[in-house]
């Protein structure tokens, strides 16, 4: 997937993410999760 603009207020489209590490789904009951958006001056490789 290549870069995905956001901007305050946008309702669409939405995001639909599965996390998996070495291919296998993280189970993530229990888990608290955060998503950090960064400024779109600055690339970050997550």
């Amino acid at each position: 997937m290549g870069p995905f603009y956001i901007k305050r207020g946008d309702t669409k489209p939405s995001l639909y993410v599965t996390l998996t590490q070495e291919g296998v789904v993280v189970d993530l009951t229990g888990a608290t999760v955060k998503f950090h958006i960064g400024n779109r001056n600055v690339r970050r490789h997550f």
